[in-house]
Parts: C-alpha cells; sequence; structure tokens
C-alpha cells in the first residue's frame, strides 16, 4: 500500500526486450509521484497538558497553547486549517479556546481554588480536509492558590473557667485558641497576639500555636476578657475565675 507519509515519490526503471536472435532493448525512468489524501489525524505536541494558572485571574491570561500538526501536510486545507475545541470538562465556561491557535485563555468567570484545585479539559483538533480527521487531547489546568481567605475562628466568644489558686506555675496553658484558614502553604500560616484586655500582663498567647497561657495568681470572682487578634481577625476570649 502506498503511503505518501512515508515515502512521497519513486524513480522506475522499465527495461523492454525483443525476442529476435539478437535481441535489442531500450530502458525508460519513470517518476512516479504519490497523491496526498487526508488520512491521517491531526496529532499534538503532548500527549498531556498540564499548565497552571492564579486563581482569581482576569479575563483573557494566557493558560496554554495547544500545539499540532497534520502528517498529510501536502494537503494545504488539512495543514492550514486545523480547528480546536473544547468538547468536555469546562461546563461554568472558565476557559477558552482560540479555534484557530489552540491558545487556552481564562474568561471573565473567576477561578476559586478553594472551590476546584484542579479543571480538566478535553480539546477536539480536527484538520480541514474533505473528510475531516480528528483527535483529542487532555489538558488538566492546575489553579495556584492566593491568599484571597480571611482566617475564620469558629467561635466568636470563647468562655473559660479556671478555679481560683493563689500561686500558679509560671506559663501554665489555660486554653486554646483555634483558627484555620481556607488557603493553603505559606497562605495558611497564622500567627496569633493578645491586643486588648491584658493590661496588666497577666497572659501570654503563642504566636503559633495559639495556646493561651498564665502568668499570675488569680482570685476568686475575678474575671478578664481578652481580644485575639489574627491577621486582622479578632476573638473574644472571657477567663472567669470561680
Amino acid at each position: 500500500m502506498l503511503d505518501r507519509e512515508t515515502k512521497d515519490s519513486y524513480w522506475l526503471t522499465v527495461y523492454a526486450s525483443d525476442h529476435g536472435v539478437v535481441p535489442q532493448f531500450a530502458t525508460i525512468e519513470v517518476f512516479v509521484q504519490v497523491e496526498d489524501v487526508n488520512d491521517n489525524a491531526p496529532l499534538t505536541s503532548e500527549p498531556l497538558y498540564q499548565p497552571s494558572v492564579p486563581e482569581n485571574s482576569p479575563r483573557d491570561v494566557s493558560v496554554i497553547q495547544i500545539q499540532a500538526q497534520d502528517p498529510d501536510s501536502a494537503h494545504p486545507a488539512a495543514t492550514d486549517r486545523l480547528n480546536y475545541r473544547i468538547i468536555s470538562g469546562n461546563p461554568q465556561n472558565f476557559f477558552t479556546v482560540n479555534t484557530r491557535t489552540g491558545l487556552i485563555t481564562t474568561t471573565s468567570r473567576k477561578l476559586d481554588r478553594e472551590q476546584q484545585t484542579e479543571h480538566v479539559l478535553e480539546v477536539l483538533v480536527s484538520d480541514g480536509g474533505p473528510s475531516p480527521r480528528q483527535s483529542t487531547v487532555w489538558v488538566m489546568v492546575q489553579v495556584l492558590d492566593e491568599n484571597d481567605n480571611k482566617p475564620i475562628f469558629p467561635e466568636k466568644v470563647y468562655q473559660v473557667k479556671l478555679p481560683e489558686r493563689e500561686r500558679r506555675k509560671k506559663g501554665e496553658p489555660i486554653y486554646r485558641v483555634f483558627a484555620y484558614d481556607r488557603d493553603e502553604g505559606p497562605n495558611s500560616d497564622l500567627s496569633y497576639n493578645i491586643v486588648d484586655g491584658n493590661e496588666e500582663g497577666k497572659f501570654f498567647i503563642d504566636a503559633k500555636t495559639a495556646v493561651v497561657s498564665s502568668r499570675k495568681a488569680f482570685t476568686a470572682g475575678s474575671y478578664d476578657i481578652l481580644t485575639v487578634r489574627i491577621h486582622n481577625q479578632l476573638v473574644g476570649l472571657t477567663v472567669n475565675i470561680f
């Protein structure tokens, strides 16, 4: 079977002779050009694309360009008119693809990593031949985190009751204030400090663990109201002594 993509031409030598007592012969060279037909689907440069894009990206941010070639290079229609289309994985239209260049970009819909960390797109590439051939490729878009979420305290106010003690061990833990951040990596690192209610220096808080400890003894019936800050988020902590 002739395959233009394997060999596109042949030089043949044709030999002819007669049947005389002294045979006479002649030769001729024949050049055969194999014509192209659209029998190959487009091929992408990669079997799988794995780009990344920051969440909250504005419109028209480049994600990746799908590069494809058509082995039927002698067929102008098949070569110059490759068509790209996203056929699955994009129900909310976060992405769009240039049908001629294969460039995938963001749309006006904002990506949110906390809602979806990855988008798996299926892109169809088709040629422009008389009987179009097509192939598909997967594009796995990772959404990169940005610091767009505030830390969250599960409770607005915490109440702690402690027994009266004349003496307390220096730095004795009394409570741990817990908070979390929906971002990831360094964007989710938290730091705590007491910003109000600790004028007498009775308490201190570990900036990393959020463990509140006492420095002094307490008398029955006393109470303190502390305000703990974490990255501009405030929470109240009431300490009652009985």
